[in-house]
């Protein structure tokens, strides 16, 4: 029998190091009859066939092992991957890590560009379409990742000014091994209210440059050969307005921007007509006065806007300037648009609008008309104006008292006269001694009234404020009351 020893530690002073992990304190060496190993890995192949037979040995498990845990393979068109172990994935900060996902390639990257950690909460792994903030004055030719690039101004745009960048990339439609792309781009001008277009010239593969075909294109915004921005109707629930004029202010203002139907009823007091009724068509903006009041002392219109900002797109440049453009005092101007008065001021929708004309108008000064400034009443007039309405007004109600007056007197000289001669003509033969009491009263008390209301009037004259004029009313009297 031959016999082999296989060192298991070696002595080191007074202990031992190990070259094999021990599992008994007490193992120090290996003995077996016919043994061939002639190293640690070759016996402890022959203790593990000692104890399972004709199966694998551990070293060969081992190997068999190692052999399988084997980073993963990524599949190719004609071949599938391999399994494996998943590569580590790169240091990431973890407000980005779930915008690294794995692919059949590693992990990729979702670009913010287009897609982002949604921000409805800390921590969050849900993804959302996603934008980009960008520095003020950046190039739109800077960016070459499809995405939505949002910047307060920008540079080599078609319009230079606040806007949205938006790019896209297209394979063929079907297609998904399609290994070119297209691109092409929108830009929304936020402060014009405009929206450009252009697409790239050729497809290309990945990593090339791009190339456009075209420049950029307006789309929406303005002009025949444009889609008119989306708007709301005109003439919309909303846009009836109701103006009143005045004994402090005898005029009607209507609303500033675009054009406006007009309307004014004629109004009846006392059986008469108070005003004229009136439609017509104004700009925005028009003061329409002074006005007669009459007795009531004031006058509405209602004013319809028959054409809003919204309309703009519809205001072709050749229209209105082939037309005369009337500038007023405050800067604003009145062009004609659909052959109908046309208010532009410098203010909310108007203003791009204001910007054109404007321009156009200092380069074709001889097209364009200042208007006189409104008539602004001076106190005195306004005061001398205050006194006609009411003392007319006085003038209408001490009238009405004299008609009453008439009556009762008339009762009162026919009772005196002799009844045997009138009374075939007149009523006095069948008044009672009640009824003519009656009427002597009305007429002692109708009397009183017009000595009341003639004081009354001369107040009205000497007035010396419109607040003191409104403040007399004159005295009536209704027949019933007594």
């Amino acid at each position: 029998m031959t016999t082999k020893a296989v060192t298991l530690a070696r002595k080191n002073g007074t202990g031992a190091d190990l070259l094999l992990p021990r599992t008994s304190a007490d193992l120090v060496g290996y003995e077996k009859e016919n043994s061939t190993a002639t190293n640690v890995r070759e016996a402890l192949d022959e203790m593990n066939d000692n104890f399972q037979g004709e199966k694998p040995g551990i070293v060969k498990r081992v190997e068999t092992l190692e052999e399988k845990v084997q980073p993963f393979t990524a599949p190719t068109a004609g071949t599938p991957g391999k399994a494996g172990l998943v590569p580590a994935p790169g240091a990431t900060d973890p407000s980005q890590q779930a915008l690294r996902v794995l692919t059949m390639n590693g992990f990729g990257t979702l670009t913010a560009g287009s897609l982002d950690v949604s921000w409805e909460r800390a921590d969050s792994t849900n993804i959302v379409l996603g934008a980009e903030l960008v520095p003020a004055g950046s190039s739109v030719n800077a960016f070459t990742v499809a995405g939505d690039y949002y910047a307060d101004t920008w540079t080599d745009a078609p319009l230079n000014e606040q806007g949205i960048l938006s790019i896209r990339e297209m394979r063929t439609h079907g297609n998904a091994t399609d290994d070119t792309r297209i691109q092409y781009a929108t830009f929304l001008a936020l402060t014009s209210n405009k929206l450009f277009w252009r697409g790239g010239g050729s497809k290309r593969p990945a990593g090339q440059p791009w190339t456009w075909a075209i420049d950029w294109r307006e789309v929406l915004g303005g002009g025949t050969d444009k889609a008119p921005m989306p708007h709301a109707p005109d003439g919309m629930a909303g846009s009836w307005q109701l103006v009143i004029a005045r004994a402090t202010d005898p005029y009607l203002r209507i609303p500033a921007g675009g054009s406006w139907a007009v309307y004014s009823g004629a109004i009846w007091v006392d059986g008469a007509m108070d005003t004229d009724g009136y439609a017509s068509v104004f700009a925005g903006g028009t003061v329409i006065g002074p006005l007669i009041l009459y007795s009531s002392a004031r006058q509405s219109a209602l004013c319809y806007m028959v054409q809003n900002s919204s309309t703009k797109h519809s205001i072709t440049n050749d229209e209105w300037q082939a037309r005369d453009i009337v500038r007023r005092v405050d800067g604003s101007y009145v062009i004609r648009v659909h052959e109908l008065p046309y208010h532009v001021p410098n203010e909310d929708a108007y203003a791009n609008l204001w910007i054109e004309v404007d321009t156009y108008a200092q380069a074709h000064p001889e097209q364009v008309t200042d208007e006189p400034a409104p008539p602004v009443p001076t106190e005195e007039e306004l005061l001398a104006r205050a006194k006609t309405l009411k003392t007319s007004e006085f003038d209408r109600a001490m009238a009405d008292i004299d008609a009453k007056l008439a009556r009762s007197t008339s009762d009162i000289v026919a009772a005196m006269l002799t009844p045997a001669t009138l009374a075939a003509e007149t009523d006095a033969a069948l008044l009672s001694a009640d009824e003519l009491e009656k009427s002597k009263t009305i007429f002692v008390t109708l009397r009183s009234i017009q000595k009341r209301n003639r004081i009354l009037r001369k107040q009205v004259t000497a007035a010396e404020n419109i607040e003191e004029v409104q403040g007399i009313e004159p005295t009536r009297y209704d027949l019933t009351d007594g």
